[in-house]
């Protein structure tokens, strides 16, 4: 089944949230709270879903972000579930982050992930627009084609 749930896994590695140590780092630094919604694709065993994805996180004073919330609205994607979270982001180089053990379960019987979501920073620094792409598991995810974070967003090199 290939459910297009946006599993906030974009959302978070779009984020820039990091949680694993790096030469990269998110911004801006400390943020509470962070919104990253747009639409997602889900795809599973064939089947397709298109939601509309909302993904909750925060970056810490290091620069260490958290996606602690996920969830998925429109047609059909009231059976996709974030599971696992938080998930965590990090920067790998200047414009892009991943997203790791990223997880979501499709009408309670398909697990997909964990997995990692590659993200990418959409634009000139900062930049409110995202995109994201990943296998977890036997499914994949993807930003259709790109997701916006409340708060604008960079990485940077310390």
């Amino acid at each position: 089944m290939k459910v297009l749930a946006t599993v906030g896994v974009a959302a978070l590695m779009t984020m820039g949230l990091a949680a694993q140590a790096s030469a990269f780092s998110l911004n801006p630094k400390p943020t509470t709270s962070l919104t990253i919604t747009g639409p997602t694709t889900l795809s599973a065993f064939g089947t397709t879903i298109n939601c509309t994805s909302t993904f909750g996180g925060s970056i810490n004073a290091s620069g260490v972000g958290s996606i602690s919330s996920a969830s998925f609205s429109g047609s059909g994607c009231g059976i996709v579930s974030p599971s696992g979270l938080p998930w965590t982001v990090t920067a790998i180089d200047a414009t892009h982050a991943d997203i790791t053990n990223v997880k979501v379960v499709v009408a309670g019987l398909v697990t997909c992930g964990p997995g990692t979501v590659h993200g990418t920073l959409v634009g000139t620094q900062p930049t409110k627009t995202l995109s994201f792409t990943g296998t977890i598991g036997s499914c994949s995810v993807a930003s259709n084609p790109t997701v916006t974070s409340s708060v604008a967003l960079s990485i940077t090199n310390p």
